[in-house]
């Protein structure tokens, strides 16, 4: 009889061909064996998708799903549907994994078997150099020791200490929530924002592993969203925080936390995206926060911040401070 597969791990791809072999090859050299693997290759122009063909015919646990581009988001959901395991790990393409996140995340849910997911510290790379943790956000005091948290706590943890970081290969959740509800927002970026805090509430408690092995490395590129971000990035990262703070109204008592810091992040990416060119993109800002819809849109500081971007720094931070 064939072992019903426990952990999927999808792994969108797209023009990485400098980075999906070490990527598959650190799924591939686990130590826990009960998985699968789903590249999905979003219509990559270069040999991202061949390659992914080419290493996956060496193992019977690992497919190649090809579809046409339509983002990260998309790529995660098409994954989603194709997964079968139990839980899921959500492993970007240009990144890799310690040999033993799997084995360790199996011990986690075997030792506290109430846990739906185990969350999990990350170490940057950058040009192939590991980075120092110190001081980084995403890598507070919860990882010192291996223990089960509330999902209102890890809550918390994202958007008051910021000691986790919000996104989603940062833990391994059961699958169901994704199959069954929760969904990658698709045609904008920063989609985990709105579903991260929504997987530790719905799938808690979580277990926090201690952070004495690195387990996940993420790759720091100069070609990523973060650093290529533009005016309508911006309002897709305002439009993504607002569908958080939809998500969030059926948890009362996590949700003036929520809001507090979904407001506050995206006034402070605005004064970042928009302070050099405020002159010149002022019109469209009013024109944007002219929509009434939303909660951030409507929120004082988030209103005042845009009024006053030509207004030096230091004035601004000080109108803050009051506020």
């Amino acid at each position: 009889m064939q072992e019903v597969v426990k952990y999927s791990v999808v792994i969108p791809a797209y023009n990485i061909e400098g980075f999906i072999e070490k990527t598959l090859v650190s799924v591939a050299e686990q130590t826990y064996r009960n998985f699968e693997a789903i590249i999905v290759d979003d219509g990559s122009k270069d040999a991202t998708g061949k390659m992914a063909e080419d290493f996956s015919a060496q193992y019977e646990n690992f497919h190649v799903i090809h579809k046409q581009n339509a983002g990260l988001s998309a790529a995660r959901n098409t994954g989603i549907e194709a997964a079968q395991g139990k839980y899921v790990l959500f492993l970007d393409g240009d990144d890799y994994i310690s040999p033993v996140l799997l084995a360790d995340v199996d011990a986690a849910f075997t030792q506290f078997p109430e846990a739906k997911t185990v969350n999990f510290d990350y170490i940057s790379v950058k040009d192939g150099v590991i980075q120092s943790n110190e001081n980084g956000a995403g890598h507070g005091d919860i990882y010192n020791k291996t223990a089960v948290h509330s999902g209102a706590e890890m809550v918390r943890q994202v958007t008051e200490e910021y000691g986790v970081y919000v996104t989603a290969w940062s833990y391994v959740t059961e699958l169901a929530l994704f199959k069954n509800s929760l969904k990658f927002t698709e045609g904008a970026l920063f989609e985990d924002v709105d579903t991260t805090p929504i997987v530790y509430l719905e799938n808690s408690p979580v277990v926090v592993l201690k952070n004495d092995v690195d387990y996940y490395f993420q790759a720091q590129r100069s070609s990523s969203i973060m650093k290529t971000l533009n005016p309508a990035d911006w309002r897709s990262a305002v439009l993504i925080n607002d569908n958080l703070a939809e998500r969030i109204q059926k948890y009362p008592e996590i949700e003036p936390v929520v809001i507090k810091y979904l407001i506050q992040t995206a006034a402070d990416n605005g004064v970042t995206f928009f302070t050099e060119n405020a002159v010149k993109f002022r019109p469209e800002i009013r024109a944007f926060l002219k929509r009434p819809h939303t909660k951030i849109q409507r929120n004082l500081w988030f209103k005042i911040v845009f009024v006053m971007l030509p207004v030096p720094a230091w004035l601004r931070k000080k109108v803050k401070n009051l506020i």
